[in-house]
């Protein structure tokens, strides 16, 4: 693709912002790891002015980080203030954010505020359930209940999705494995009809579509 002026230029700005957070340290963490999601979020990615044609390239390159790793962290410094990250912890934060997206039913794609002094893990205590803050819980406790939410959710979806029509399900699973679950689709009378597509997610939604093979 062609990379215009502008593209070039926010490029540079976005590198040079990184390396001055990386020089002051610990205490730059919000503002490297926001600059780095700007690059990778930005339409068209950043990074293609540098030379990388994909984000797992430019993370090794500039982040060194895995793709993993640095989107956990993106995240974080997204939702999450300064005060909050010395509060808690990194770790905790990535832990109770995938607990929240969970219970939402999926991912949270721009800057929400999120209470996390007010949020409630549902763990147990003594063989029973209790709801306790996220100073009480431990990391691989929000985790457990994480993969408990959705556990139960899978359950749920594969209940609803027994009896709907064969492209409904193809489609759906296409949608979910590019990373955007929370798009709505219904095949009725052979016209497909989609809801709720996120401006950020369009882009993937279009590729999954196109690239989903319905049964016959």
């Amino acid at each position: 693709m062609r990379i215009d002026r502008d593209l070039k230029r926010r490029w540079e700005e976005a590198l040079a912002q990184i390396k001055a957070s990386k020089r002051e340290g610990a205490g730059a963490f919000d503002d490297l790891w926001e600059t780095i999601g700007l690059i990778v979020e930005h339409e068209p990615p950043l990074y293609l002015a540098g030379g990388f044609s994909s984000a797992k390239q430019f993370y090794k390159e500039h982040v060194g980080e895995t793709e993993r790793t640095a989107k956990r962290l993106i995240r974080v410094a997204k939702h999450a203030s300064p005060n909050e990250e010395a509060r808690y912890g990194v770790s905790k934060l990535d832990a109770a954010l995938g607990y929240i997206e969970a219970a939402s039913g999926g991912e949270a794609r721009r800057r929400v505020p999120v209470d996390f002094a007010r949020l409630r893990i549902s763990v147990p205590r003594d063989g029973q359930p209790a709801r306790v803050s996220l100073d009480e819980a431990s990391v691989e406790e929000i985790r457990a209940a994480t993969r408990a939410l959705r556990g139960k959710q899978r359950g749920a979806g594969e209940a609803r999705g027994a009896g709907e029509p064969p492209a409904t399900a193809a489609l759906r699973r296409a949608l979910r494995d590019a990373g955007a679950p929370e798009v709505k689709v219904q095949v009725a009378r052979d016209k497909v009809s989609l809801s709720g597509i996120p401006l950020a997610a369009l882009a993937k939604t279009l590729r999954a579509l196109a690239a989903t093979k319905l049964p016959q």
